[in-house]
């Protein structure tokens, strides 16, 4: 199998071009999971964020329905 040299040399020069472009994409790929995971992490935060806010007004709520109680009975206890 007689190949021109030049013709191997294309080969090769192909060969090289093609393995920076696989070494560019696995590049890019780590790039995608790494921003993929960030998000993940920002998503996560804010969903935590989100329900420690709700729990807060429940909270407040609870507190002031208490506080309303004890106000009720003491002006039950006053009027009776």
């Amino acid at each position: 199998m007689d190949v021109p040299m030049s013709e191997i040399e294309i080969l090769k020069k192909k060969l090289r071009q093609h393995q920076e472009d696989l070494k560019q994409a696995n590049r890019q790929i780590k790039t995608h999971k790494s921003e993929i995971k960030d998000l993940k992490k920002v998503k996560k935060q804010r969903i935590r964020t989100m329900k420690e806010g709700h729990k807060r007004k429940i909270d407040q709520r609870e507190t002031t329905i208490e506080d309303l109680k004890a106000k009720l009975k003491e002006y039950q206890h006053m009027k009776g």
